[in-house]
């Protein structure tokens, strides 16, 4: 049975506060230079033990909602695209077409292209990937990629963030799927770090795997992903859902100087 861990100590406080975004308040954490610096610990020394002689899984790094970044079929980026977008856009292209006889948004042409790690010189997610390489010792592998040594490995799972959690939920079963078969162990469990909506996604996956069970009022659980995962560690995940969210989602939120 998967392992659930709630980050309470210092150090994740501190991965919290210089690595992560917080859902939709990533172009105002952008204007916002005067943040204090925090303190923070020496993960070098924590991770010491950690990596003597300790077969560790795979760690998957799963973003929160705005974590991937969005480019068109040219390769142009649409998400977050350039520090004038981030200030004046009010992002409607992003907007996806439903069809209005399923119900189901259409597709745009919009692929994801990766984290967003870096942006406009601040950091968002790669202070933790940064942790998992020079603290823990972790080297980050893609998909499809044939692994048969011992060192310790992280994938990034990258989505596309506008889509229904459920599709999210799949192509994370698809991805952990893979990964066994590039370390040749269809046994094999790895660890999940995910930041707020990712942790949503993730839940999903353990309960229901790939079965889509929102059509119905019985939510079968089916543990699909206990057996997968041996970890969870959840940072800023709203469990008990987000009043804030919602609000967003009918008012709009202040990104930059627009209001998408």
């Amino acid at each position: 049975m998967t392992r659930w861990i709630y980050p309470a100590d210092r150090a994740l406080s501190s991965l919290l506060r210089h690595g992560l975004f917080s859902g939709f308040g990533l172009a105002l954490l952008l204007l916002n230079a005067c943040a204090p610096t925090a303190v923070r610990p020496d993960l070098q020394r924590l991770y010491e033990t950690a990596r003597q002689g300790v077969r560790h899984p795979p760690v998957i790094v799963i973003p929160g909602v705005m974590g991937s970044r969005l480019a068109n079929a040219q390769g142009e980026e649409q998400w977050i695209g350039s520090l004038s977008d981030a200030l004046f856009s009010d992002y409607q292209h992003l907007a996806l077409p439903i069809d209005a006889n399923t119900l189901e948004p259409a597709d745009d042409g919009l692929e994801v292209t990766g984290l967003t790690d870096v942006f406009a010189g601040r950091d968002f997610y790669q202070s933790i990937l940064q942790i998992l390489e020079d603290a823990g010792g972790y080297v980050r592998a893609e998909p499809g990629q044939a692994l048969p040594d011992a060192a310790r490995h992280y994938y990034v799972f990258s989505y596309d963030w506008r889509q229904d959690n459920v599709r999210s939920a799949k192509r994370l079963s698809r991805l952990i799927e893979q990964i066994r078969r590039d370390h040749q162990d269809p046994d094999l469990q790895v660890d999940i770090v995910a930041h707020s909506m990712g942790g949503l996604v993730t839940r999903y996956y353990l309960r229901y795997g790939e079965t889509d069970v929102l059509n119905d009022n019985e939510f079968p659980i089916n543990y699909h992903g206990a057996n997968r995962v041996r970890r969870v560690v959840l940072l800023g995940t709203p469990n008990l859902g987000s009043a804030n969210s919602l609000h967003a989602f009918i008012e709009g939120r202040k990104v930059g100087l627009r209001r998408i």
